[in-house]
Order: structure tokens, then C-alpha cells, then sequence
């Protein structure tokens, strides 16, 4: 087998079992109107925007009429990357405009995201605060949406001029926990998974994410 045959082959395989993880997570919410899922890791580089996003694209080129990815790790935002976009709205009319004036369309795909704010690297704002923009994002988002995903901040470590992960994770019907395959510690992922369960937060499963850890978030 030749290294394009195996790259080949890896990617099918990626796509395979991006399907069985969305597949099993809308059974897991199987009956829920407006389905609302969180994407989080217990600490950062694991892969959470990979995983997002690729559930989001998944979703959409699988028949859901109306999805939409929201990007609300503002810390340190990735997904526009993934789709060669640049932020345009500032957070002040991000705050005050209608989701549906807000939105992006990447080329190729039938989806809707919702980007980070063009100064997202100004952290004037406390997280608390920010926190009260992500949840009316989530509210509209949630009536106007079959499947909406959520790519949140990494659990670990805290930090105050961040939306709180585990705070937005109250606010949605599920949560998949994403962890690297053989890099993150057990403990880390242990220590993760009991501050959503505290929380009171419905984890619908981990995913394994394969590939190298890099610096995306």
C-alpha cells in the first residue's frame, strides 16, 4: 500500500466514524426539539474544533435541513480556519444584531457558523459577561435550527476572560467530551468529566480524536 493509498484510507475511515459519533449523539437526544450539542476537552490542542466542525459538515451534507456551528470559544478561536474564513463582525454587533444577519455560508457546504468576533484578542469583557451573549446566541440559534453545534473553550485551565465551557454546557441538551488518543492525561479527562457531571451537564460520550495534537484548539 502506498502512502496515498494509506492517507486515503485514513480518511475514509475518519469520515466513517465522524458519522457513528453524530449518529450516536441525535439518538442520544432522540425526541428533543431544536437539539443544542456542546464540543469541549478537557485541556487545550485536543482537537474540539476539528471535531465540531467536522459534525457540523457531516450533519449537513447528511440530509439535516437547517444546521448551524457556533464558534463561542472567543479565547482562542479555530474554526474559521477550517473553512478559510475570516471574522467580520465586532463583538458589539454580535451582541446587539440578529443570528441570521450574523451568519457565514462556507463555500461548498450547507451550513450556517456563526464565527468569533473580529477582537476576540480584546478581553476587555469578563467571561461573565460574554457568557450572557452566548446564551441569547444559543436561545436563537436553538429556535431557528434543526441541529446547532457548539465549539466551546477547553475546560482546563481556567481562565476569566473566557465563556466558562462547563457554564455554556448548562445551557444545551448534550455534550461530547473530547479527548487525544494517548496524549491526554487520564486524570485531566477524569477531572473533566466530574465538573460537567457536578454541573449538573448531560455528557453524551468522549470522542477519541487520532490525530497529532497540534495547535488548534
Amino acid at each position: 500500500m502506498t502512502q496515498f493509498d494509506a492517507n486515503c484510507r485514513q480518511a475514509l475511515e475518519q469520515i466513517a466514524e465522524i458519522k457513528r459519533v453524530l449518529v450516536s449523539v441525535e439518538h442520544a437526544l432522540s425526541g428533543d426539539q431544536g437539539k443544542t450539542i456542546l464540543c469541549t476537552s478537557a485541556t487545550a490542542g485536543e482537537g474540539k474544533s476539528l471535531i465540531s466542525a467536522s459534525l457540523a459538515t457531516t450533519a449537513a451534507q447528511m440530509g439535516n435541513s437547517r444546521v448551524i456551528l457556533l464558534d463561542l470559544n472567543w479565547y482562542q478561536p479555530a474554526i474559521h480556519g477550517f473553512f478559510g474564513l475570516e471574522p467580520i463582525h465586532p463583538m458589539e454587533k454580535i451582541q446587539r444584531t440578529d443570528l441570521r444577519d450574523l451568519t457565514s455560508r462556507p463555500e461548498g457546504y450547507d451550513l450556517d457558523v456563526l464565527l468569533a468576533p473580529t477582537d476576540h484578542g480584546d478581553h476587555a469583557r469578563t467571561g461573565s459577561d460574554l457568557l450572557l451573549i452566548g446564551g441569547q446566541l444559543i436561545d436563537q440559534a436553538r429556535d431557528r435550527y434543526d441541529l446547532v453545534l457548539i465549539d466551546a473553550g477547553s475546560i482546563f485551565p481556567t481562565n476569566r476572560m473566557m465563556m466558562d465551557p462547563v457554564m455554556l454546557a448548562r445551557m444545551v441538551d448534550g455534550v461530547a467530551l473530547v479527548v487525544m488518543k494517548g496524549e491526554t492525561p487520564r486524570q485531566a479527562v477524569k477531572k473533566a468529566y466530574m465538573s460537567l457531571e457536578i454541573a449538573g451537564v448531560d455528557v453524551l460520550g468522549v470522542v477519541t480524536n487520532q490525530r497529532k495534537r497540534s495547535q488548534s484548539s
